[in-house]
């Protein structure tokens, strides 16, 4: 057997995501030569990947007891230290894979993450900034010499902020549009088309254009997610003023028209892209929520899209919950919905983030460990005032978290149940 032929076999078959037949090629070269270091880091990453955490850090840790602590490797153990909740140690981690390589994006990348999780905005954003110098991303953000920074912020330039990530990140990082036209600035925004519609009604730009499409012309750009860091965001300097989204009312009214005013109204989602690599950690299930289904008096509404809403038939106990689904064509008309609930509960989606821009009550069901911005361990976010953070004590369970979602729940009826 040609080794270096079988590795470079089992690399294409794990970029293609033919795991199974990836790890036996990769057992095969372990065979021929017992602690192959490019196979156990490869199988490595497959075990972070079928997130047997474990068995991954096992095989990291192998190598660098080895001597074998490249930026990949300790970075990975990084990687594979944060999905078991351990904050500090992975940020332990990640300083020292910059300690072996200083140009080492990937570490870059998580070692801002995790600052940015511990609240240290300035030197995390721009620790994130290396995201553009990691091979695999989408190519690096337009013309350089015309990158929009804090100091080239100025009244009477347009600026193009255009899409980068998902659909929650440019609901969220939409309030910094206010703090540019506040400087004289003409926005044109580029977002993905499910938003074309919301932020073109709520005012946010001058142009709203879908992801694609031509674009006027402009003098500076910026990928969404940088804004923060142009402004200099630091935890107490978050632009909290919300709402920052609106709706049309004549909409709000058919949807008032649909749900009725008879309450608590309540919205319930549980699960987000499953194309996120992150999802199988954020979603929950129908099944796991049950509990919540047994506090009388609710009315209950879905909100679910995707496939992970055809739950909803399959879970007699949820059999009174109303699906809207179907009704939920663009962010608009889920916008207008939301207004005539009186609740959401929902995973970490794009829903939490437009209920949250839309000031709604909002109550968020969040993993361990969680993503950047929701922090390290309070039931609040400033990113968010009208939002309630229920987090999980331990990965993947959740059935403590539904407990105490459900002991607010029914405090959350009682109180209702007095208001005029």
């Amino acid at each position: 057997m040609n080794i270096g032929a079988q590795l470079e076999r089992a690399m294409a078959l794990q970029t293609e995501g033919r795991l199974d037949e990836a790890t036996a090629l990769y057992d095969a070269v372990l065979a021929l030569e017992p602690g192959n270091a490019d196979a156990t880091y490869c199988l490595g990453l497959i075990d972070l990947n079928c997130r047997r955490l474990d068995a991954a850090e096992r095989r990291f840790g192998a190598l660098i007891d080895r001597g074998i602590d490249n930026a990949r490797v300790l970075n990975a153990m990084g990687v594979a230290t944060l999905a078991q909740g351990r904050y500090r140690d992975a940020l332990a981690w990640h300083d020292r894979a910059l300690a072996a390589d200083p140009e080492f994006p990937e570490a870059h990348v998580n070692r801002g993450l995790m600052l940015l999780r511990a609240g240290h905005y300035p030197e995390g954003f721009a620790e994130f900034e290396w995201r553009w110098r990691i091979p695999w991303r989408r190519p690096a953000p337009r013309d350089p010499q015309r990158l929009l920074t804090a100091q080239t912020l100025a009244a009477g330039s347009t600026v193009l902020i255009h899409v980068e990530q998902g659909l929650g990140d440019m609901i969220q990082f939409a309030r910094y549009l206010t703090l540019l036209r506040e400087r004289g600035m003409t926005i044109v925004l580029e977002v993905q088309p499910e938003l074309v519609g919301l932020l073109d009604e709520s005012g946010c730009a001058d142009w709203v254009v879908a992801q694609g499409e031509p674009l006027p012309d402009y003098d500076l750009h910026c990928p969404v997610a940088t804004l923060p860091l142009v402004f200099g965001t630091t935890i107490e300097s978050i632009p909290a003023s919300v709402p920052y989204l609106y709706t049309d009312p004549e909409r709000d009214r058919r949807w008032s028209d649909l749900l009725g005013r008879e309450g608590p109204r309540v919205g319930l989602v549980w699960g987000g892209n499953p194309n996120n690599p992150t999802d199988a950690e954020r979603s929950t299930t129908l099944a796991e929520l049950d509990p919540l289904a047994t506090v009388a008096g609710i009315r209950w509404f879905s909100l679910q899209k995707g496939p992970q809403g055809t739950a909803l038939a399959q879970h007699p106990q949820w059999r009174f919950m109303v699906d809207l689904a179907p009704q939920l064509t663009d962010f608009r008309e889920t916008a207008s919905a939301l207004r005539n609930l009186d609740l959401v509960i929902t995973v970490d989606t794009a829903v939490a983030h437009l209920a949250g821009a839309l000031a709604l009550p909002t109550w968020l069901l969040i993993q361990k460990p969680c993503d950047w911005r929701w922090l390290e361990d309070d039931d609040a976010t400033a990113w968010y005032p009208s939002m309630r953070i229920f987090r999980q004590d331990e990965p993947r369970q959740w059935q403590p978290v539904v407990q105490q979602v459900r002991a607010a729940l029914m405090q959350f009826k009682d109180d209702s149940s007095r208001l005029p």
